[in-house]
């Protein structure tokens, strides 16, 4: 059978297609033609457009589907009933969304046109809404100057646009895609970031503080520099006074500080200067986040102790103290120093303990804002026994319900027996392992099946028993 070759010439007549479009062949639209289309478009063969305009004015929902690559010229979309995308669609020129829902429905739209001017509106928007962050709306932005807004709603029809400003650089491919939350905030988002808490400063939900709707924002150009309005409805916000965005870091499992220089209205927040894109949220600013801590270390370096520490971010962070106990009772202060007070970069410190306990030393941090509120880093531990060359290192101190590691140092090879007791003696667990280096690693899966508070954990083998503390705090 032949390929079936369309060729619309302008001379057409704008509703010349006045039921669906299923092209099993090679459809090329002339440059000047204009097609009215009542019905969905099927394309499961070639599409070539360089017509004036394609325009959905069905009067039920029409669908775009099909196998093969649909990229359209100028597409218009006159349906109240809206349009449906059922693949993945590119507009080369413009979008119009004279009226109706454009449901992107787990798919992606990509618009190849840098200027602000390529997706317009009157009374039309885009539905994104897709907890998966899987309905994207990919626009081309590059370095083209204006605001580029995107026109999103829900699925009610409530408008909740969004803005990108370029301000330096060059953008490259920038999409979006958003969802709304239950009360609660959740779902939170697991794909393509997932995002794992929304706790405040002691470590308590903090959802009440959140509006109910979460972004997901990615660029390719790497140069890029933006300021972005996120907008969301008065429902949203969950009666919030004063907004603000802040981006969620997936290296550090943490919110950082907000930047500085926003603006806020009662439903949306103005952020410059943004760089680094990923997962956003608007929140209040009478509830800043606290210090992410990336790091904190302990390391013997001859007859000292190194202790060192590393923030992500700082809000509102008034000093440290560095504590070291050796019974996890009586803690003694090693020094106190001053934080960066507000911050979202990447701080070092470091403090010298010039007079470490015998045996075994656990150090841990305290970080104090200047509201007094107070938070502690896990514990870390160095040994200064030099009568015991083997060595059992367990972290993470405390361990709470998830995954309790066990390393084994200097053990000779063969059978060592763990046992973890309370301060009593009582066995709560026991299991033989096999050693087979100098160095080797354990795993609990889980720590429910271990009380609160200080236990002991026994390694033997054949020659000796080491002994020593740990911290359960199961939340």
């Amino acid at each position: 059978m032949k390929t079936l070759i369309f060729i619309l010439s302008f001379l057409l007549f704008a509703q010349l297609l006045q039921a669906q479009l299923c092209n099993t062949g090679n459809l090329q639209v002339h440059p000047g033609a204009s097609i009215a289309i009542k019905g969905d478009i099927t394309n499961n063969g070639s599409l070539t457009d360089s017509g004036q305009i394609v325009i959905l004015n069905g009067t039920s929902v029409q669908n775009i589907s099909g196998s093969a690559s649909t990229v359209l010229n100028n597409l218009k979309l006159t349906n109240a009933s809206g349009t449906r995308l059922q693949r993945n669609v590119s507009v080369t020129k413009s979008l119009a969304l004279d009226i109706g829902p454009l449901d992107l429905n787990s798919n992606s739209l990509t618009i190849l046109n840098s200027q602000t001017s390529a997706i317009s509106r009157s009374n039309g928007y885009i539905v994104s809404e897709n907890t998966g962050n899987s309905s994207i709306l990919a626009w081309q932005i590059n370095s083209a100057p204006g605001n580029h807004i995107v026109p999103l709603a829900k699925t009610t029809g409530e408008y909740i646009p969004f803005t990108i400003s370029v301000t330096s650089g060059d953008i490259g491919l920038f999409t979006i895609s958003t969802y709304p939350t239950a009360i609660d905030n959740t779902p939170l988002p697991v794909s393509p970031v997932a995002v794992t808490h929304l706790l405040d400063f002691n470590n308590t939900d903090n959802s009440g503080n959140v509006a109910d709707r979460f972004w997901h924002l990615t660029k390719n150009g790497a140069s890029g520099v933006a300021t972005l309005t996120f907008t969301v409805t008065a429902a949203e916000t969950s009666g919030i006074s004063t907004l603000i965005a802040q981006r969620w870091n997936e290296t550090v499992q943490g919110w950082e500080i907000p930047l500085p220089g926003q603006t806020s209205t009662a439903t949306s927040a103005t952020v410059p200067g943004v760089s680094s894109f990923s997962t956003w949220v608007l929140a209040s600013s009478d509830n800043p986040l606290p210090v992410e801590l990336l790091t904190f270390t302990a390391e013997k370096i001859d007859e000292t102790v190194l202790v060192s520490w590393t923030t992500a971010s700082e809000t509102n962070s008034h000093y440290f103290l560095v504590e070291k106990t050796a019974d996890f009772i009586h803690f003694t202060d090693v020094t106190q120093i001053d934080a960066a007070g507000n911050s979202n970069m990447l701080i070092n410190y470091a403090i010298t303990d010039y007079q470490p306990f015998s045996g075994i030393s656990y150090y841990r941090l305290q970080q104090t804002d200047f509201s007094g509120q107070t938070e502690y880093s896990q514990f870390a531990a160095v040994n200064f026994d030099p009568t015991n060359q083997i060595n059992v290192e367990v972290y993470p101190i405390p361990a709470s319900a998830g995954e309790l590691n066990i390393r084994l140092t200097n053990f000779k090879n063969g059978p060592v027996l763990v046992e973890i007791t309370d301060m009593m003696g009582r066995c709560e667990y026991s299991k033989m392992f096999d050693v087979i280096g100098p160095d080797m690693d354990f795993w609990l899966p889980g720590t429910e099946f271990l009380s609160d508070g200080t236990l002991l954990i026994h390694v033997s083998d054949f020659d000796s028993t080491t002994t020593q503390k740990i911290l359960i705090h199961k939340k």
